[in-house]
């Protein structure tokens, strides 16, 4: 009995050096504690252009909530795409939309549009320029046809 008491104060003194040692690595001078990136603050308005192959007009994506600090963040919200003929489509953000950044540094977003008129899912993806002003992307799916629009944060 004595021998596994020992043995079990041996793995509990070297799990708390682990431990110790884990929070001493991931420690950091960046603001979220770890050495991942904090996402950009995408919330907000933004607004832009469209255009597919059932015509062109204006496109508003609110986000309302951007979750976890670190990469990749969940986010939602709205969207909304007015034609110029004035008919507009409405979807909100669906799960599994998300900020990313790839290897070379760049932020993107991935979102899926859950438009109100219960036809379909469309999924889009847009890159974030440098100065995180402008969303720049691509969408297509069931709903709406392919098409591409560019977003400015308002």
């Amino acid at each position: 009995m004595v021998g596994v008491k020992k043995s079990l104060r041996s793995m509990l003194v070297l799990g708390l050096a682990l431990v110790a040692m884990f929070v001493v690595a991931c420690g950091g001078d960046d603001d979220n504690g770890f050495n991942f990136p904090a996402p950009p603050n995408i919330l907000g308005t933004w607004v832009g252009t469209f255009t597919d192959s059932l015509g062109s007009g204006t496109a508003i994506l609110t986000i309302t909530d951007q979750g976890t600090s670190i990469l990749p963040a969940s986010f939602s919200g709205t969207w909304a795409q007015t034609y110029t003929g004035g008919t507009v489509a409405a979807a909100t953000l669906g799960s599994g939309s998300s900020i990313v950044q790839n290897t070379e540094g760049v932020y993107a977003i991935n979102f899926f549009l859950l438009y109100a008129s219960g036809c379909g899912a469309n999924g889009a993806s847009a890159r974030l320029n440098e100065a995180q002003t402008v969303f720049t992307g691509t969408s297509g799916g069931d709903c709406s046809s392919s098409g591409t629009f560019t977003l400015t944060k308002q």
